[in-house]
């Protein structure tokens, strides 16, 4: 429940403002893969076993192109 409430309110962020989201989730423990429909306006990865959600936020960070402005929170 806490990860639809969360993705729920970065889908209103996202309508209001317009800007692109990503939530990442740690998804090593899981047992079996999440059959989730994304919010709008709302990118949603698991990581893989063996990367930490952390892990994979910094590898997407890095990606962005030079001067975009990146928030991780």
């Amino acid at each position: 429940k806490q990860r639809l409430r969360l993705l729920g309110g970065l889908s209103v962020l996202a309508a209001q403002t317009g800007a692109e989201m990503t939530c990442v989730f740690d998804g090593a423990e899981l047992a079996a893969p999440v059959l989730l429909a994304p919010p709008r306006g709302v990118r949603v990865l698991f990581s893989k076993a063996g990367v930490t959600a952390d892990e994979l936020i910094r590898q997407l960070a890095r990606a962005e192109p030079p001067g975009r402005p990146v928030v991780v929170v």
